[in-house]
């Protein structure tokens, strides 16, 4: 059976962004066996806790990531951009279709947003200053018109959309 506590567990969900609810669909059990879970009343198999630690390391992994692409830009510029946008996906059809690696790592994109969180509160406390902005897809279409698709074009097409 798992090592961590029921505590642990709970705390976990919460850090990933999950309600009981979500994790149990997540992990593919029932809700009331998160319940079980949560207060001690069941052990935590150990594979479904191994499966919410590599949802941890993914998030972390991704912010430290992310907060080392920051530091790049910085050096580059010589100086802390004013904002820099954080591109946020809301639904799962959305988040899978134009962040696919990222989507075979977070498998739902309320963990990806919760790694976002995590990297706007980093941010701050660099004093950078982060603006989350929702991605619309019809918007960044209009926006791409004949280019292709890239992590770049999303960024430029996040900065017009901070900038008006």
């Amino acid at each position: 059976m798992s090592k961590l506590k029921p505590g642990q567990f709970d705390e976990l969900l919460f850090g990933l962004g999950l309600s009981h609810k979500e994790a149990s669909l997540l992990l593919n059990v029932k809700p009331f066996q998160i319940y079980n879970w949560v207060n001690g009343i069941d052990a935590i198999p150990e594979d479904l806790s191994k499966r919410i630690l590599e949802m941890e390391d993914h998030v972390e992994d991704y912010v430290f990531t992310f907060m080392s692409e920051i530091d790049t830009i910085i050096e580059k510029k010589g100086k802390k951009p004013t904002v820099i946008p954080v591109i946020r996906y809301l639904g799962n059809q959305v988040f899978k279709k134009y962040m696919p690696n990222e989507h075979a790592k977070f498998t739902y994109f309320k963990i990806f947003n919760s790694a976002i969180s995590r990297i706007r509160i980093d941010a701050v406390r660099d004093e950078i200053n982060l603006i989350a902005v929702n991605f619309d897809p019809e918007s960044y279409t209009q926006f791409l018109g004949d280019n292709e698709d890239s992590d770049l074009q999303r960024t430029a097409w996040a900065e017009t959309i901070v900038k008006n």
